[in-house]
């Protein structure tokens, strides 16, 4: 069983959200096809959707700092200009981490990210917390049933594979294309064509971020 480790743990956790360009970077091997990209696209516009209704008034999503931090971070893209409604519910989001005070490695890495003004300290602590997070992940990990496990599978083969992934017999293996049938046919919608992850929160932001990385 091939193991991948993520080793740049001083990195920020989520690199679209800090990239300056307007459009998500791809990485090496094979592109979806346009008909798979457009069901993933789809199904993120339908999750972000989702996302927004499901905000609490006070900001948060569930109360959570943890789901919180997630959902902004998939609702706010990678720079580009977002639509009213997702700039707002980012906004209430970043103004609800920021007035709590529960540690939070999600919170800083949330906060620091979208600020672009990560300080040595938050860096210096990122790079101590982010191993009890971003444990080692399996070549099985993009089978499961956890939108997060898939993401950071996703993200490690990314970030430090090049993109990559071959097979026990050295063969590349296409990984983007099963994950993303997997996780836009398991989607489900609701009556008003609003999409979600198991009516959760923090399971549906993970998704949309596993769908960007493809």
């Amino acid at each position: 069983m091939r193991t991948i480790q993520i080793a740049s743990a001083a990195a920020a956790l989520i690199l679209c959200a800090t990239a300056a360009p307007a459009q998500l970077v791809r990485f090496g091997g094979a592109k979806l096809t346009r008909s798979v990209q457009n069901e993933a696209d789809a199904a993120i516009d339908r999750a972000c959707a989702w996302l927004i209704a499901e905000q609490a008034p006070d900001g948060s999503w569930s109360g959570d700092v943890k789901a919180t931090a997630a959902c902004i971070l998939a609702l706010a893209g990678s720079g580009e200009e977002l639509p009213e409604a997702e700039r707002a519910a980012v906004e209430r989001g970043i103004a609800w981490l920021t007035a709590t005070n529960a540690p939070s490695l999600w919170r800083n890495l949330a906060l620091g990210a979208l600020s672009r003004q990560r300080s040595d300290a938050l860096a210096e602590g990122a790079e101590a917390a982010l191993p009890d997070i971003l444990k080692a992940l399996d070549s099985q990990a993009m089978y499961c049933e956890n939108a997060e496990k898939a993401f950071l599978f996703a993200y490690a083969i990314n970030r430090d594979h090049g993109g990559e992934l071959s097979s026990q017999n050295g063969a590349p293996t296409d990984w983007r294309a099963p994950l993303a049938s997997k996780w836009t046919t398991s989607q489900e919608i609701d009556t008003r064509g609003r999409g979600h992850w198991r009516s959760s929160p923090l399971e549906t932001a993970f998704a949309i971020l596993l769908l960007k990385e493809l």
